[in-house]
């Protein structure tokens, strides 16, 4: 039993070793004209299927989580890839300002600022408003730290649902008593789910935590449903004997800097 799980834990931190999932049945969905439209993005929105690996932490889909997670959420976008997989992003002012990891987003990707064949989902859940931005340029790239920062092109007038940050960067346990952390995202390229996470310990610019994130979370905020503000950018995750997952947030001083 316990070599199965093992061999379990292992399969769930090779999918989380790899920056972005493939997942064919998204890569073959109908995509809009309009960018910047609300538009049926897609004819079926899949679901993740359930598991965590017998770990002590839930994946729910967001239209079954509290309303605050779902308020969130509506900041949260699906970055689709145009040969296959995906990650996520949220916005971060109403002006269309997008964070998310560099290896979503990256210079091999991206050239002089602009990324061809990516868009960005906005609200990629059943009935959603699913807006689909195409039209974006990336302002910053951060290799060692793993973020980027992009500016969407919205239309004149039009302002986005957006996260605050929190700035102060609390990095010790303290700081988190009483909070109730969740990572919202995208895993394995499923409609918006939200998952809690367990502060463990602050390390150099990143924020180390007990929770499961797998391909496709890559850029998802940590939120704190206490403050109502990001904490954190999820990039990474490793396991330590015995059955330990843990996830690598990005501290949001490091992203101020």
């Amino acid at each position: 039993m316990y070599i199965k799980q093992l061999l379990l834990v292992s399969l769930a931190i090779l999918f989380c070793s790899c920056g972005n999932g493939v997942d064919d049945e998204k890569s073959n969905q109908s995509t809009s004209t309009d960018a910047t439209s609300k538009t049926q993005y897609v004819e079926k929105i899949v679901t993740q299927v359930e598991n965590t690996w017998g770990l002590d932490f839930v994946s729910t889909p967001i239209d079954q989580a509290s309303a605050a997670e779902i308020e969130a959420s509506k900041a949260v976008a699906y970055v689709n890839y145009r040969e296959g997989g995906c990650a996520t992003g949220f916005f971060i002012s109403d002006d269309g300002l997008f964070l998310t990891n560099e290896h979503v987003l990256s210079r091999q990707r991206c050239h002089k600022g602009k990324c061809p064949n990516i868009k960005i989902i906005r609200d990629y859940k059943i009935g959603g408003a699913i807006e689909v931005y195409d039209d974006f340029e990336v302002l910053a790239h951060n290799y060692s730290l793993d973020y980027a920062l992009a500016k969407v092109k919205l239309k004149d007038g039009e302002k986005v649902p957006f996260l605050k940050m929190e700035w102060s960067g609390a990095t010790e346990a303290k700081n988190f008593e009483g909070s109730d952390l969740k990572i919202i995202g995208h895993p394995n390229c499923s409609s918006l789910r939200t998952g809690n996470a367990i502060f463990s310990y602050g390390q150099d610019q990143n924020l180390v935590l007990r929770s499961i994130a797998i391909s496709g979370n890559s850029g998802s905020p940590l939120f704190d449903l206490t403050t109502k503000k990001v904490v954190g950018l999820y990039h990474a995750s490793y396991m330590d004997y015995p059955l330990s997952v843990f996830i690598l947030v990005i501290k949001t001083t490091y992203l101020k800097s």
